[in-house]
């Protein structure tokens, strides 16, 4: 995604595929090329990976942007992943989701694990205790903070459970498994256990009986694991889950950005079971995190839609004001002369000159508005332009602000935390989502307001 700085963000591998990414309130976009994700701030994410909820269900899909910000449909991305006609990222033919806290935007807070611990029955729930790094998991422990519930993840679907996974399997490979889970059910298990003990029978016998390994010939699957002994966090899952619905559990599979585990429900009580923490937690059987009830979150997902729906209400005159006070500073620009006009050759040159002049000698932040006119271009197309300036090259804003950090004007050294801002024309959608695009004169000329915060040296 372009950030303040122009950076972009590209994802190479599976494990980045859990890195923090921010996908900040917006909507999708779609023009003559394909589609595109237009945010909040005036940026659209390019050559990078983003989890997004465009329809605001609750549930994020993965897409790529390429490097014009357009998404990629039915084919292979750069790294080497697969996405479909929609552009959404999948495995085996499934796409893949995680949830997501509503309002057209993903957490950013995968792999953080910067919530502080809480303890429900005398359990400590943080993500050190897990032994994981998604925070997938880490929302289910921390209802209250993130507002994800055991039921928001049943109700949301961001699981499956046909008691098979049979997709991963060769038919010779299924018949094996078959007569295994069959043998298994016979040799372990009675009548007159319960559910619970059911359940930890099935555990227990994962972690004694089967190793962790990357490597694996079948690490995905319930073949690997039942079979071969060895697999990864999918293939336990996926073993658990078979095991326990032929006994007669029911059973969730669990599959986060990096990482795979189980609910069971026992005694009318959702359960956490994850059996490949006994890779996670130094091959240590006693380390084991095991059937610990998941907390019912403080606040229900009709609360939690209420609680959206009242901060949308007053979004609208938020918006107008903003928009109001913008061109108000822009007819003051325009009235002092601060005019530019993005298609001049010289214009870094000539806006940086008179930024210079308006700044005052002396130790306080100061602030300077100009009015940039785009060149009839709207937001889209001048959002994409970039400019060079001393090597650096760049949207505008950027451009602007990295040439100006550090020099000295009349004795006043321009610090760090100084900025340079575009003000954009916004508007608010039908669902909130608040979008942006230029502005517009009596002549119908396109023009934005550029902003600078000018802070000294500390």
């Amino acid at each position: 995604m372009k950030s303040k700085k122009g950076l972009t963000v590209l994802l190479t591998g599976v494990m980045a595929l859990s890195m923090s990414l921010t996908a900040f309130a917006g909507q999708w976009m779609k023009d003559d090329v394909g589609y595109w994700w237009k945010n909040i701030d005036g940026t659209y994410p390019v050559s990078s990976w983003q989890w997004l909820d465009g329809n605001n269900d609750g549930i994020a899909e993965c897409y790529y942007f390429n490097e014009s910000g357009y998404i990629l449909t039915n084919t292979t991305t750069p790294d080497g992943y697969q996405v479909n006609s929609d552009g959404a990222w999948i495995q085996n033919g499934v796409v893949v989701t995680r949830l997501s806290e509503g309002e057209n935007y993903t957490s950013d807070s995968i792999g953080t694990g910067t919530l502080e611990p809480k303890i429900y029955d005398g359990i400590e729930f943080s993500i050190e205790n897990l032994g994981v790094s998604d925070m997938a998991i880490g929302a289910i422990m921390y209802p209250s903070a993130n507002k994800v519930t055991a039921q928001h993840i049943l109700e949301k679907k961001a699981f499956y459970e046909t008691g098979t996974d049979d997709e991963r399997l060769t038919a010779t490979q299924r018949n094996v498994v078959d007569n295994f889970v069959s043998q298994w059910v016979s040799q372990h298990i009675d009548s007159s256990m319960s559910d619970e003990e059911i359940s930890e029978t099935i555990f227990n016998w994962l972690v004694e009986n089967v190793s962790y390994d990357d490597n694996a010939s079948n690490p995905q699957s319930s073949y690997g694991a039942l079979i071969d002994k060895r697999c990864v966090c999918e293939g336990y899952a996926n073993a658990f889950m078979r095991l326990g619905k032929a006994c007669g559990l029911d059973v969730k599979f669990i599959l986060t950005s990096n990482h795979a585990f189980n609910l069971v429900k026992l005694s009318e009580k959702w359960y956490l079971v994850d059996p490949t923490q006994n890779y996670y937690k130094d091959k240590s059987s006693t380390g084991v995190y095991y059937m610990h009830t998941i907390p019912e979150g403080e606040i229900s997902i009709e609360e939690k839609k209420a609680e959206r729906l009242e901060k949308q209400a007053g979004r609208g005159d938020e918006v107008a004001l903003e928009n109001e006070s913008n061109l108000a500073s822009a007819e003051m620009a325009k009235n002092k002369g601060f005019i530019f006009y993005a298609d001049d050759s010289n214009l870094i040159q000539n806006i940086l000159d008179l930024l210079y002049e308006q700044i005052e000698g002396f130790n306080h932040s100061q602030g300077i508005e100009m009015l940039l006119y785009t060149g009839n271009r709207e937001f889209k197309e001048f959002n994409k332009l970039t400019y060079n300036y001393n090597g650096f090259t760049g949207r505008i804003d950027d451009v602007l602000e990295a040439a100006m950090e550090g020099q000295n004007v009349n004795g006043f050294t321009i610090g760090d935390t100084s900025s340079c801002t575009i003000r954009w024309l916004k508007d608010v959608g039908s669902n909130g989502s608040v979008y942006v695009n230029t502005f517009k004169d009596d002549a119908g000329n396109d023009f934005v307001l550029i902003d600078f915060n000018i802070n000294p040296q500390r």
